[in-house]
């Protein structure tokens, strides 16, 4: 209940978006903008950099925040299940079709690339039945991590640009600058709460290996190094390698 409290609060979510670097102020004057607006969004950035934290936040800061917020994996579910989940006919102990239980608020797709060519067409002809604006606000992640493919050259053009109307690219941790002290030293205090142990300091030479490093994995690998050296710290280690 406390989370689904936290999910549902605008300004909590907005707080979780650690940084005052000049593409995060960008990214959170992008979600406050496109929350207020009633088109579909496309949401894009490299795998670990926070996309479904970016999907929640524009449901919350909108004005649909007091209603249903759906998130399905596309890549979660097989062709078939799939169907069901999105569209019905649901089976015995299935939940609703997302397409109704989110009516009225916001249906998040992840892994929108996942989707066969006769799931774009169904979910085409779905936004295409709302009418505008639309009754369900639909809120498409893209995490195609492929060279040389783009979500746009994946999905069927009428698709994407349904879904493409509003934009948000969220950034990659490298270009963030000192927002990675600062989320480190937030994510090591937190994991130091958590072990009952001190968090760990970093040193100069530390901290210019935190801003060099070339984060592939993004937030979700600097979250893995700041467990580790809460770990570390509470084991005695001075070290946060």
């Amino acid at each position: 209940r406390a989370l689904r409290k936290e999910l549902s609060d605008g300004s909590a979510l907005m707080q979780k978006l650690i940084g005052a670097s000049p593409v995060m102020v960008r990214l959170k004057e992008d979600i406050l903008d496109l929350g207020q607006a009633d088109g579909h969004v496309l949401i894009e950035g490299e795998t670990g950099t926070g996309k479904t934290l970016v999907a929640h936040a524009l449901h919350a800061v909108g004005s649909r925040a007091n209603k249903k917020f759906v998130l399905i994996s596309c890549a979660a579910y097989d062709e078939d299940t799939l169907v069901r989940r999105l569209f019905g006919p649901a089976q015995e102990d299935e939940p609703i079709p997302a397409i109704e239980e989110a009516r009225g608020g916001t249906l998040v797709l992840e892994d929108i690339e996942a989707l066969s060519q006769s799931l774009q067409a169904r979910l085409l002809t779905a936004i295409n039945e709302q009418g505008t604006p639309a009754e369900t606000r639909i809120v498409a992640i893209c995490n195609l991590q492929e060279q040389n493919k783009t979500c746009e050259s994946v999905l069927r053009p009428d698709l994407f640009y349904r879904l493409a109307a509003l934009r948000i690219t969220v950034p990659p941790l490298r270009q963030r600058g000192e927002d990675i002290l600062t989320l480190f030293t937030a994510l090591s205090e937190q994991f130091a709460d958590e072990y009952g142990c001190d968090a760990p300091q970093v040193t100069a030479q530390e901290a210019a290996q935190l801003l060099q490093a070339p984060w592939p994995g993004n937030v979700r690998q600097l979250i893995n190094v700041a467990e580790r050296a809460g770990l570390q710290s509470r084991r005695g280690s001075g070290t946060i390698a």
